[in-house]
Order: C-alpha cells, then sequence, then structure tokens
C-alpha cells in the first residue's frame, strides 16, 4: 500500500507578520526572496517564486532550490543583491530498483500554460547493444508545436536516469530547442550510453 499524504506550507508566523500569501498557500517572494513586508524574506519549502517556462509562481518544496533560495535571500539580507531565476521542480525517486524522475512540464501542465505539445515517447537501452549489462530505460520528452522548444521529460530505468533527466533540466532552463538538444555535443563510450543516447533519440523523433 502507498498513502501519498502531501505536505503544507508551515506559515504561522508569516501570518503573523501580515505576510501575503500566494494561490498555493506558501509565502509570495519577488525574484529576490522578499515577501511584501520590507526587510522580511521567505526561503525553502515555506515559499513560492517562479516556474521558469510557465512564468508563474508556483510552489514546487524540493530539496535544490530551497537550498538556493536560502543562499539568495541570506545575500540580500546582507546588503548584496542576487535574483532567483526560478524552478522546473525536477525530482527523482526509487521505487525498489527503479528510479523515476521528471523535469518541468508533462502534456497535461503544457496544454494548462497555453502551449501546443507534442510528445515523444522513447524505449531504449542504456549501453550499446554489445556491451554487457545493458537496460532499459524509457523517456518521455515534451516540446512546443509552434516553436520545438523542449517543455518537460519524464525518464524511468535502472541505471542513468539522473543523468538523463538532469540534461533535460539543463536544456529546458537554457530555453533549448528539439534541434538544439539533438546537437549537443554529448559523451559517449560502449560502458556508459549507446551512440545514439536515449536523449538524442528523442530529439530527432520530436523533430525540428
Amino acid at each position: 500500500m502507498i498513502i501519498a499524504t502531501g505536505i503544507k506550507p508551515n506559515v504561522e508566523l508569516a501570518k503573523q507578520l501580515g505576510v501575503k500569501l500566494g494561490r498555493s498557500g506558501a509565502i509570495s517572494t519577488n525574484t529576490r526572496m522578499e515577501t511584501n513586508i520590507e526587510n522580511v524574506y521567505a526561503a525553502g519549502d515555506c515559499a513560492e517564486c517562479k516556474h521558469v517556462v510557465i512564468k508563474k509562481d508556483v510552489w514546487i518544496p524540493l530539496a535544490p532550490a530551497g537550498n538556493k533560495m536560502g543562499y539568495v535571500a541570506g545575500v540580500n539580507m546582507a546588503g548584496g543583491y542576487i535574483e532567483f531565476p526560478g524552478v522546473l521542480g525536477t525530482q527523482i525517486t526509487k521505487f525498489f530498483d527503479l528510479e523515476i524522475a521528471k523535469t518541468s512540464l508533462d502534456e497535461k501542465e503544457a496544454k494548462e500554460a497555453g502551449f501546443n505539445p507534442k510528445s515523444a515517447f522513447i524505449k531504449a537501452k542504456t549501453k550499446v547493444h554489445y556491451y554487457p549489462g545493458a537496460k532499459d530505460t524509457f523517456l518521455k520528452v515534451f516540446a512546443d508545436k509552434d516553436t520545438n522548444r523542449l517543455l518537460g521529460a519524464q525518464v524511468v530505468g535502472h541505471e542513468m536516469v539522473t543523468m538523463r533527466v538532469n540534461v533535460f533540466a539543463t536544456a529546458i532552463q537554457a530555453e533549448f530547442t528539439t534541434k538544439d538538444l539533438f546537437f549537443a555535443d554529448l559523451a559517449y563510450a560502449p560502458p556508459f550510453t549507446p551512440v545514439w543516447d536515449p536523449i538524442t533519440v528523442s530529439a530527432r523523433v520530436l523533430k525540428f
């Protein structure tokens, strides 16, 4: 049995101070992690920030982004100036030996954000066919039909999932198109990946 209860942001202190909350119920901040109250900052699992692709405030409480938000808040509180560019919601988990990862938008989310999404589903091996130990990996990748801009990716498999979802996350944040991704100069050697990495194959199937 799996029970997914979810979490809620702890905003009781913020409410007492009169800090504005966002639509998610988390604390609303600007790109410097400032709240609507002067000299009051919020960061981490209690705070909203911008989504890099849809440009709207979201609440995605994950550790890497939360730590960076805290860094940004600390620099600004100390008199510096730095802005937090936002998040994609890149995440990974494990179910027994199966690794499951996602970054940015899925097809439903892309449609809701006003994009015209197309998708490619790829099943591939993690190494060249003649190298022992190759395992299956599965990718579903989304791009906008009108611009070919990458919108999101889901990766499932038994190895190299982190590497591939991180490549997609970096490409999406850099506003890569499918053509940019296809021509990305990714590393190759038989023990690690096929000549045509599944990432490259996904870009080819999506077309440009």
